[in-house]
């Protein structure tokens, strides 16, 4: 049986709360934990360039 992967694009720009772009990796994660590696999930954070992103709380991240 097939597991269907599912692809989740966290989008980022300027200004992003940081919570938006590490919490929706982290539940996937616990999930892909959690299962034992089969969630059926993939997770990429994307932005207009990529150029590093800087969020509201400061953090610089890359997409």
């Amino acid at each position: 049986m097939s597991t269907v992967e599912r692809l989740v694009v966290i989008l980022l720009f300027d200004g992003v709360d940081l919570l938006d772009v590490t919490g929706p990796p982290e539940v996937f994660s616990l999930l892909r934990r959690e299962l034992e590696g089969a969630p059926g999930y993939r997770v990429v954070l994307a932005a207009e360039t990529p150029a590093p992103v800087t969020t509201a709380a400061g953090v610089r991240v890359l997409p």
